[in-house]
Protein backbone atom coordinates (compact mmCIF):
# COMPACT_ATOMS: atom_id res chain seq x y z
CA UNK A 1 0.00 0.00 0.00
CA UNK A 2 2.93 2.42 0.97
CA UNK A 3 4.45 1.70 -2.41
CA UNK A 4 1.06 3.20 -4.28
CA UNK A 5 1.31 6.06 -1.95
CA UNK A 6 4.44 6.89 -2.99
CA UNK A 7 4.12 6.41 -6.46
CA UNK A 8 1.10 9.04 -6.08
CA UNK A 9 3.87 11.09 -4.45
CA UNK A 10 6.77 10.57 -6.95
CA UNK A 11 4.48 11.97 -9.84
CA UNK A 12 3.00 14.96 -8.07
CA UNK A 13 6.72 16.85 -8.07
CA UNK A 14 6.66 17.94 -4.44
CA UNK A 15 9.40 18.56 -2.58
CA UNK A 16 10.78 15.75 -0.48
CA UNK A 17 9.87 16.71 3.01
CA UNK A 18 5.98 17.83 1.67
CA UNK A 19 6.08 14.22 0.11
CA UNK A 20 7.14 13.00 3.61
CA UNK A 21 4.75 14.94 5.41
CA UNK A 22 1.90 13.92 3.87
CA UNK A 23 3.32 10.17 3.40
CA UNK A 24 3.17 10.55 7.40
CA UNK A 25 -0.47 11.97 7.27
CA UNK A 26 -2.01 9.24 5.49
CA UNK A 27 0.07 6.14 6.35
CA UNK A 28 -2.28 5.38 9.35
CA UNK A 29 -5.18 4.68 7.07
CA UNK A 30 -2.86 3.35 4.61
CA UNK A 31 -2.16 0.91 6.97
CA UNK A 32 -5.88 0.44 8.02
CA UNK A 33 -6.57 -0.17 4.33
CA UNK A 34 -4.55 -3.03 4.06
CA UNK A 35 -5.48 -5.14 6.75
CA UNK A 36 -9.15 -4.38 6.30
CA UNK A 37 -8.73 -5.84 2.60
CA UNK A 38 -7.78 -9.28 4.01
CA UNK A 39 -9.41 -8.84 7.28
CA UNK A 40 -12.68 -8.37 5.42
CA UNK A 41 -12.62 -11.66 3.16
CA UNK A 42 -12.45 -13.61 6.11
CA UNK A 43 -15.85 -12.58 7.83
CA UNK A 44 -18.05 -14.53 5.88
CA UNK A 45 -21.65 -14.74 6.34
CA UNK A 46 -23.04 -18.43 5.64
CA UNK A 47 -26.48 -18.48 6.80
CA UNK A 48 -29.36 -16.21 7.94
CA UNK A 49 -28.47 -16.84 11.34
CA UNK A 50 -25.12 -16.12 11.73
CA UNK A 51 -25.98 -12.82 13.11
CA UNK A 52 -22.52 -12.44 14.97
CA UNK A 53 -20.58 -12.64 11.72
CA UNK A 54 -23.19 -10.16 10.70
CA UNK A 55 -22.20 -7.73 13.29
CA UNK A 56 -18.72 -8.27 12.96
CA UNK A 57 -19.71 -7.33 9.44
CA UNK A 58 -21.03 -4.25 10.69
CA UNK A 59 -18.45 -3.09 13.18
CA UNK A 60 -15.56 -3.35 10.44
CA UNK A 61 -17.83 -1.23 8.32
CA UNK A 62 -18.56 1.33 10.45
CA UNK A 63 -14.99 1.12 11.27
CA UNK A 64 -14.15 2.28 7.77
CA UNK A 65 -16.68 4.40 7.26
CA UNK A 66 -15.17 6.90 10.46
CA UNK A 67 -11.93 6.12 9.15
CA UNK A 68 -13.09 7.22 5.46
CA UNK A 69 -14.45 10.56 7.73
CA UNK A 70 -11.11 11.11 9.07
CA UNK A 71 -9.25 11.27 5.42
CA UNK A 72 -11.37 13.67 4.34
CA UNK A 73 -10.77 16.04 7.31
CA UNK A 74 -6.83 15.18 7.06
CA UNK A 75 -7.27 16.19 3.21
CA UNK A 76 -9.30 19.02 3.70
CA UNK A 77 -6.52 20.41 5.96
CA UNK A 78 -3.70 19.12 3.93
CA UNK A 79 -5.55 20.77 1.25
CA UNK A 80 -5.42 23.98 2.41
CA UNK A 81 -1.57 24.67 2.86
CA UNK A 82 -1.48 25.22 -1.27
CA UNK A 83 -3.48 24.12 -4.58
CA UNK A 84 -0.81 21.43 -5.32
CA UNK A 85 -0.79 20.00 -2.28
CA UNK A 86 -4.27 19.92 -2.56
CA UNK A 87 -4.16 17.89 -5.74
CA UNK A 88 -1.89 15.65 -4.87
CA UNK A 89 -4.09 14.91 -1.48
CA UNK A 90 -7.13 14.79 -3.51
CA UNK A 91 -5.41 12.19 -5.75
CA UNK A 92 -4.06 10.18 -2.33
CA UNK A 93 -7.70 10.06 -0.91
CA UNK A 94 -9.33 9.44 -3.80
CA UNK A 95 -6.78 6.10 -4.08
CA UNK A 96 -7.45 5.17 -0.39
CA UNK A 97 -11.25 5.76 -1.14
CA UNK A 98 -11.46 3.79 -4.29
CA UNK A 99 -9.60 0.89 -2.14
CA UNK A 100 -11.78 1.44 1.04
CA UNK A 101 -15.75 1.34 -0.39
CA UNK A 102 -15.44 -1.68 -2.09
CA UNK A 103 -14.35 -3.30 1.24
CA UNK A 104 -16.98 -1.46 2.78
CA UNK A 105 -19.71 -2.74 0.32
CA UNK A 106 -18.56 -6.30 0.87
CA UNK A 107 -18.79 -5.91 4.64
CA UNK A 108 -22.29 -4.44 3.98
CA UNK A 109 -23.24 -7.06 2.06
CA UNK A 110 -22.01 -9.57 4.43
CA UNK A 111 -23.80 -7.42 7.69
CA UNK A 112 -27.23 -7.46 5.65
CA UNK A 113 -26.77 -10.74 4.55
CA UNK A 114 -30.03 -12.37 5.89
CA UNK A 115 -32.18 -8.63 4.99
CA UNK A 116 -30.46 -9.31 1.35
CA UNK A 117 -31.53 -12.77 1.20
CA UNK A 118 -35.12 -12.27 2.82
CA UNK A 119 -35.36 -9.07 0.18
CA UNK A 120 -34.47 -11.85 -2.68
CA UNK A 121 -36.69 -14.68 -1.40
CA UNK A 122 -39.95 -11.95 -0.66
CA UNK A 123 -39.28 -10.45 -4.28
CA UNK A 124 -39.29 -14.31 -6.20
CA UNK A 125 -42.06 -15.07 -3.85
CA UNK A 126 -43.63 -11.73 -5.25
CA UNK A 127 -43.05 -12.94 -8.54
CA UNK A 128 -44.71 -16.30 -7.57
CA UNK A 129 -47.87 -14.28 -6.34
CA UNK A 130 -47.97 -12.53 -9.75
CA UNK A 131 -47.92 -15.80 -11.72
CA UNK A 132 -50.91 -17.70 -9.33
CA UNK A 133 -53.38 -14.19 -9.95
CA UNK A 134 -52.00 -13.47 -13.71
CA UNK A 135 -55.15 -16.35 -14.72
CA UNK A 136 -57.87 -14.27 -13.24
CA UNK A 137 -56.91 -10.90 -15.77
CA UNK A 138 -55.35 -8.89 -13.18
CA UNK A 139 -52.22 -6.81 -13.87
CA UNK A 140 -49.46 -6.44 -11.91
CA UNK A 141 -49.60 -2.72 -12.12
CA UNK A 142 -52.98 -3.06 -10.47
CA UNK A 143 -52.13 -5.13 -7.46
CA UNK A 144 -48.85 -3.25 -7.03
CA UNK A 145 -51.15 -0.63 -6.75
CA UNK A 146 -53.61 -2.36 -4.42
CA UNK A 147 -51.83 -4.62 -2.81
CA UNK A 148 -48.55 -5.08 -1.07
CA UNK A 149 -47.75 -8.60 -2.91
CA UNK A 150 -43.94 -7.92 -1.77
CA UNK A 151 -44.89 -8.05 2.53
CA UNK A 152 -47.81 -9.50 2.96
CA UNK A 153 -48.20 -12.33 4.56
CA UNK A 154 -49.37 -16.05 3.30
CA UNK A 155 -52.41 -15.80 5.05
CA UNK A 156 -53.56 -12.60 3.50
CA UNK A 157 -52.28 -13.29 0.21
CA UNK A 158 -54.48 -16.55 0.49
CA UNK A 159 -57.55 -14.72 1.60
CA UNK A 160 -56.62 -12.28 -2.40
CA UNK A 161 -55.96 -15.51 -3.77
CA UNK A 162 -59.57 -16.91 -2.69
CA UNK A 163 -61.03 -13.68 -3.15
CA UNK A 164 -59.72 -12.51 -6.53
CA UNK A 165 -60.28 -16.43 -7.61
CA UNK A 166 -64.19 -15.66 -7.03
CA UNK A 167 -64.95 -12.76 -8.25
CA UNK A 168 -63.09 -13.73 -11.67
CA UNK A 169 -65.47 -16.79 -11.41
CA UNK A 170 -68.49 -14.46 -10.30
CA UNK A 171 -67.52 -12.06 -13.07
CA UNK A 172 -66.91 -14.48 -15.86
CA UNK A 173 -70.92 -16.20 -15.02
CA UNK A 174 -72.32 -12.58 -15.05
CA UNK A 175 -70.28 -12.58 -18.53
CA UNK A 176 -71.75 -15.78 -19.51
CA UNK A 177 -75.05 -14.98 -18.35
CA UNK A 178 -75.22 -11.65 -19.80
CA UNK A 179 -73.49 -13.46 -23.40
CA UNK A 180 -76.23 -15.78 -23.26
CA UNK A 181 -79.26 -13.54 -22.93
CA UNK A 182 -77.80 -11.63 -25.66
CA UNK A 183 -77.98 -14.44 -27.72
CA UNK A 184 -81.43 -14.97 -26.89
CA UNK A 185 -82.53 -11.28 -27.20
CA UNK A 186 -80.66 -11.75 -30.60
CA UNK A 187 -82.27 -14.79 -31.58
CA UNK A 188 -85.75 -13.81 -31.29
CA UNK A 189 -85.10 -10.36 -32.13
CA UNK A 190 -84.35 -12.32 -35.53
CA UNK A 191 -87.60 -14.56 -35.60
CA UNK A 192 -89.46 -11.64 -34.72
CA UNK A 193 -88.02 -9.71 -37.85
CA UNK A 194 -88.22 -12.79 -40.10
CA UNK A 195 -92.01 -13.23 -38.69
CA UNK A 196 -92.21 -9.43 -39.55
CA UNK A 197 -90.53 -10.46 -42.82
CA UNK A 198 -93.19 -12.52 -43.84
CA UNK A 199 -96.42 -10.84 -42.66
CA UNK A 200 -95.10 -8.08 -44.51
CA UNK A 201 -93.82 -10.29 -47.99
CA UNK A 202 -97.81 -11.50 -47.46
CA UNK A 203 -99.31 -8.49 -47.33
CA UNK A 204 -97.46 -7.29 -50.25
CA UNK A 205 -98.44 -10.08 -52.24
CA UNK A 206 -102.40 -9.72 -51.12
CA UNK A 207 -101.68 -6.36 -52.31
CA UNK A 208 -100.16 -6.91 -55.60
CA UNK A 209 -103.09 -9.61 -56.22
CA UNK A 210 -105.49 -6.90 -55.25
CA UNK A 211 -104.04 -4.46 -58.10
CA UNK A 212 -104.01 -7.07 -60.20
CA UNK A 213 -107.47 -7.77 -59.93
CA UNK A 214 -108.07 -4.19 -59.95
CA UNK A 215 -106.26 -3.57 -62.90
CA UNK A 216 -107.86 -6.21 -64.67
CA UNK A 217 -111.18 -4.78 -63.88
CA UNK A 218 -110.23 -1.83 -65.15
CA UNK A 219 -109.09 -3.22 -67.71
CA UNK A 220 -112.32 -5.08 -68.80
CA UNK A 221 -114.35 -2.14 -67.74
CA UNK A 222 -112.19 0.05 -70.37
CA UNK A 223 -112.49 -2.85 -73.43
CA UNK A 224 -116.60 -2.28 -72.48
CA UNK A 225 -116.42 1.29 -72.37
CA UNK A 226 -114.15 1.42 -75.83
CA UNK A 227 -116.53 -1.01 -77.25
CA UNK A 228 -119.31 0.96 -76.36
CA UNK A 229 -117.96 4.66 -77.71
CA UNK A 230 -117.10 2.42 -81.07
CA UNK A 231 -120.47 1.36 -81.27
CA UNK A 232 -121.52 4.62 -80.26
CA UNK A 233 -119.43 6.08 -82.78
CA UNK A 234 -119.95 3.30 -85.29
CA UNK A 235 -123.74 4.54 -85.47
CA UNK A 236 -123.03 8.50 -84.96
CA UNK A 237 -120.91 7.81 -88.63
CA UNK A 238 -124.00 5.80 -89.89
CA UNK A 239 -126.53 8.44 -89.00
CA UNK A 240 -124.13 11.00 -90.41
CA UNK A 241 -124.00 8.90 -93.90
CA UNK A 242 -127.56 8.67 -93.75
CA UNK A 243 -128.03 12.27 -93.27
CA UNK A 244 -125.47 13.14 -96.12
CA UNK A 245 -127.07 10.85 -98.34
CA UNK A 246 -130.26 12.38 -97.66
CA UNK A 247 -129.04 15.95 -97.94
CA UNK A 248 -127.22 14.38 -101.10
CA UNK A 249 -130.46 13.24 -102.93
CA UNK A 250 -132.28 16.29 -101.86
CA UNK A 251 -129.71 18.63 -103.29
CA UNK A 252 -130.07 15.77 -106.51
CA UNK A 253 -133.96 16.53 -106.91
CA UNK A 254 -133.36 19.90 -106.35
CA UNK A 255 -130.57 20.41 -108.78
CA UNK A 256 -133.07 17.90 -110.90
CA UNK A 257 -136.07 20.02 -110.27
CA UNK A 258 -133.93 23.36 -111.11
CA UNK A 259 -132.41 21.78 -114.98
CA UNK A 260 -135.14 23.92 -116.62
CA UNK A 261 -134.22 27.26 -114.89
CA UNK A 262 -130.95 26.39 -115.64
CA UNK A 263 -131.21 26.10 -119.34
CA UNK A 264 -133.59 28.92 -119.57
CA UNK A 265 -131.04 31.41 -117.50
CA UNK A 266 -127.59 29.78 -120.07
CA UNK A 267 -130.20 30.20 -123.06
CA UNK A 268 -130.57 33.66 -121.61
CA UNK A 269 -126.58 34.43 -121.39
CA UNK A 270 -126.82 32.75 -124.72
CA UNK A 271 -128.87 35.49 -125.71
CA UNK A 272 -127.31 38.70 -124.48
CA UNK A 273 -124.04 37.44 -126.15
CA UNK A 274 -125.59 36.86 -129.34
CA UNK A 275 -126.63 40.74 -129.18
CA UNK A 276 -124.79 42.73 -131.82
CA UNK A 277 -123.42 45.61 -131.36
CA UNK A 278 -124.00 48.65 -133.67
CA UNK A 279 -121.27 50.57 -135.51
CA UNK A 280 -120.14 53.65 -134.69
CA UNK A 281 -118.10 56.16 -135.65
CA UNK A 282 -118.07 58.63 -133.06
CA UNK A 283 -115.40 57.34 -130.52
CA UNK A 284 -117.77 58.75 -127.37
CA UNK A 285 -120.00 56.07 -129.09
CA UNK A 286 -117.98 53.86 -129.74
CA UNK A 287 -116.80 54.14 -125.74
CA UNK A 288 -120.06 53.76 -125.05
CA UNK A 289 -120.76 50.95 -127.04
CA UNK A 290 -117.86 49.14 -125.39
CA UNK A 291 -118.84 49.61 -122.06
CA UNK A 292 -121.78 48.22 -122.77
CA UNK A 293 -119.90 44.77 -123.86
CA UNK A 294 -118.16 44.84 -121.18
CA UNK A 295 -121.18 44.95 -118.52
CA UNK A 296 -123.10 42.34 -121.01
CA UNK A 297 -119.94 40.08 -120.54
CA UNK A 298 -120.03 40.48 -117.01
CA UNK A 299 -123.62 39.57 -116.51
CA UNK A 300 -123.54 36.69 -118.72
CA UNK A 301 -120.46 35.79 -116.20
CA UNK A 302 -122.48 35.85 -113.64
CA UNK A 303 -125.68 34.00 -114.79
CA UNK A 304 -122.94 30.89 -116.04
CA UNK A 305 -121.45 31.15 -112.32
CA UNK A 306 -124.58 31.01 -110.65
CA UNK A 307 -126.53 28.72 -112.57
CA UNK A 308 -123.04 26.25 -112.10
CA UNK A 309 -124.41 25.31 -108.72
CA UNK A 310 -128.21 24.57 -109.96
Amino acid sequence: MENQLSLILNKSGLEAVKKEYILQQFNEFSVIAEEWETRAKQIVVKEEYDTDTMKLAKEGRLFLVKKRGDIERVRKQLKEQSLREGQTIDAVARGLKLLIEPIEEYLESQEKYADLLEQKRKEERKIKRLELLKPFEETENFFSLNHDLLNMSDEAFNNLFSGTKLNYKAKKEAERKAEKERIAKEKAEAEEREKMKLENEKLKAEAIERERLLAEQKAKSQAIEKELKQKKEAEEIRLAQIEKDKKAELLAEKKIARQPYKKKLESFAGFIQAIEMPELKSEEAKKIVEDVQTLLNKITDFIYSKTESL
